[in-house]
């Protein structure tokens, strides 16, 4: 239970910063120095309008 409740503490920070899941996605590929973020396996499949708005969203958010 308590490695449990360790591994989400990242979820939590998260949340606590209004980050969404996709936005997490492309600031751990930014992280990873994967540019473009749009690249990134784990969002590549999403629609570019939805990249492009998180793009937005993570670029406003400095």
């Amino acid at each position: 239970m308590l490695r449990r409740h360790r591994g989400d503490g990242h979820v939590a920070a998260l949340v606590c910063a209004r980050i969404g899941g996709t936005e997490a996605h492309v600031l751990s590929a930014l992280g990873h120095g994967i540019p473009p973020a749009q690249t990134f396996g784990r969002i590549h499949h999403l629609p570019r309008e939805r990249l492009a708005a998180v793009m937005a969203v993570c670029a406003s958010a400095g």
